[in-house]
């Protein structure tokens, strides 16, 4: 069977290299949605034949919208994606679905967050209330690549700053997300450089908890993988962060457990983890297989493993722009 070539480059996360480059495949997106339901074994549509509409505007012709998708809480969902309806950049638009498919809020989506530079690569999570927590990678400062947040409620309201939250003061790409547990969030992600990954509380309310900077919780030489960060809340106020990390072919798995002021618990070196594994891999389903291995060093958490997310490929380009075209 023929394989995907794979180039040994593309594990040292392109973006890194090269945020703003273009190039690549283009394609005219419309984001549509559809829910199957088994019923005597056949799969049957539950809305429209073919999925219900959610964004079709002409300003997103020759773009990857990379939509993400999360449940409202009851039987209904919350769809976000990147969105370049306003012009030279992206910004992030969101849409509320209901069980029988109804568009619940504007036509075309509202707008999550409209700023300088490109707001994209979108991730979601529900908030068990009808809405949802939001992250994107943010570059309205025009020099550095942020992480920044937003809660919505279920009506589309913007429930923290509006345009988002910065969640730290360092670089940062490749965000995860979960719910801490208390009514905040939990954010991890590849940054402020290659090699490091750093982690963020934000409370109900969306303040930091952990400082200004977040806690880097990796330093060790060899890049961490693309999209292989994977954050759960450890049931008291903390996170616990499994990531692959290490040179092509050479990757290890490690984990780390913050605790709810911000200290690192699961290493007495500053900056450390745990590799919980020699074995080699940079799949994100290999970071989770193993971040079930925490339960072996703490079994009082009582963790549970997230539902997997959807991996977001990183093209070498992600601006068409660059070839004369949005």
């Amino acid at each position: 069977m023929a394989q995907d070539h794979v180039n040994p480059m593309d594990n040292i996360s392109p973006r890194w290299k090269d945020h703003f480059t273009g190039g690549g495949l283009l394609r005219t997106c419309i984001l549509f949605i559809c829910v199957i339901i088994p019923l005597n074994a056949q799969p049957i549509a539950q809305w429209v034949v073919n999925g219900v509409p959610v964004c079709d505007t002409t300003a997103n012709v020759n773009i990857y919208l990379l939509p993400q998708i999360a449940s409202d809480g009851n039987g209904g969902a919350v769809v976000c994606w990147r969105d370049a309806r306003n012009g030279a950049d992206y910004d992030i638009y969101a849409q509320h679905i209901a069980s029988d498919g109804t568009m619940l809020w504007q036509k075309h989506g509202i707008p999550v967050v409209i700023a300088p530079g490109s707001q994209q690569y979108p991730r979601i999570m529900s908030d068990d209330q009808g809405g949802a927590y939001l992250a994107w990678e943010d570059s309205r400062s025009l020099t550095t690549t942020f992480v920044y947040a937003q809660h919505i409620d279920g009506q589309g309201n913007s429930q923290w700053q509006i345009g988002g939250v910065k969640v730290a003061e360092k670089r940062g790409l490749f965000i995860s997300l979960a719910r801490d547990g208390r009514g905040g969030l939990l954010l991890a992600w590849n940054g402020p450089s290659i090699n490091n990954v750093t982690v963020q509380r934000l409370d109900a309310l969306g303040t930091r908890v952990w400082g200004d900077g977040g806690v880097q919780i990796s330093t060790r030489p060899g890049p961490v993988s693309t999209n292989d960060v994977a954050v759960i809340h450890d049931e008291r106020g903390g996170a616990i962060v499994a990531w692959s990390q290490g040179e092509y072919k050479q990757e290890q798995v490690f984990v780390q457990r913050v605790d709810s002021i911000g200290l690192l618990a699961l290493s007495r070196k500053k900056h450390d983890a745990v590799s919980l594994s020699q074995i080699t891999g940079r799949s994100i389903n290999v970071v989770r297989q193993y971040l079930r291995l925490v339960k072996d060093f703490h079994p009082e958490l009582h963790v549970t493993v997230p539902e997997r997310q959807p991996a977001m490929r990183r093209y070498k380009s992600h601006k068409a722009k660059s070839h004369g075209k949005k």
